[in-house]
């Protein structure tokens, strides 16, 4: 399977996750949907491992744990930044710091992605920042963009970028080990959040539950085909592509819940298209 399909894959499995966990939010405590889908992506992970086959080095294993830190801090600090702040600010800028960081990094480990995959870059960076600009958000007025809160978002931007980075670290031929390592460690950070916040318990059988669990399968694939295609093309440019993926919460929201597109998000979505026209080419 090909480097640019792998991290479309990972888009679309991202994509889909966040759209069932943010139906999840809207009936049940975030932490709660969490303490599910992130064990039970955490032993999926080991099963698909096991399958995989693969020698981890300690050092991949040690990138991997990294990297899972960082996606759980991102998720956090992410939710906490859009329930206290404006959407309006936080999901753009999130967005944003999560796709130039690794792209800036890439190209100063001496990554060359040429001038089409360059201009495919620009047109999805702008993408990206376009298609999370939600029509009904909270604006500055109705929550302001406080000094914490912009600190809460650059922490989730920054470490959305670094789990990107640190997976992308992970060498070729250690097989999906190092993943099992990223999702226990995270699963460990959430678990102490939840249990600081006293929302340990599981939601209650039901729609929401299930949907946690599928928010912990997407999440699985997600990873998995994240890690495949970072270890097969520049990660200037997969991180780039995987970031995507508010395009396809986007879309589901549209089809599925009837929810409206600005024309902000309608220029988004065109530009996430020629972007990929430009990066495939």
């Amino acid at each position: 399977m090909g480097s640019l399909l792998l991290a479309l894959c990972s888009a679309l499995a991202f994509g889909t996750s966040d759209f069932l966990g943010g139906v999840a939010a809207r009936r049940e405590q975030v932490l709660r949907i969490l303490v599910v889908s992130y064990p039970v992506s955490g032993l999926l992970m080991m099963l698909v491992a096991l399958v995989a086959g693969g020698h981890a080095t300690p050092a991949a294993l040690a990138w991997g744990a990294a990297a899972g830190v960082a996606l759980a801090l991102a998720a956090w600090t992410f939710f906490v930044s859009l329930a206290t702040g404006p959407i309006s600010i936080v999901s753009p800028v999130t967005a944003l710091l999560g796709s130039v960081v690794p792209f800036t990094i890439g190209i100063a480990l001496g990554e060359e992605p040429g001038i089409l995959g360059l201009l495919g870059v620009g047109l999805a960076l702008a993408a990206t920042v376009l298609v999370s600009l939600s029509p009904d958000a909270d604006t500055a007025a109705d929550r302001p963009f406080t000094p914490q809160v912009a600190t809460l978002t650059v922490v989730a931007g920054f470490s959305f970028a670094m789990s990107f980075v640190f997976t992308g670290r992970i060498p070729a031929g250690t097989g999906l080990t190092p993943l099992v390592a990223a999702r226990w460690a995270a699963t460990l950070v959430v678990l102490l959040v939840a249990l600081s916040r006293r929302a340990c318990a599981p939601p209650t059988p039901g729609p929401v539950l299930g949907y946690a669990v599928g928010v912990g399968v997407l999440d699985t694939v997600a990873h998995t085909t994240m890690l495949l295609a970072l270890q097969q093309t520049l990660l200037s440019i997969g991180s780039v592509v995987i970031s995507l993926f508010p395009a396809v919460t986007v879309a589901l929201a549209v089809v599925l819940l009837g929810e409206r597109v600005s024309r902000a998000q309608i220029v988004g979505l065109s530009l996430a298209a020629a972007g990929l026209a430009f990066i495939s080419g």
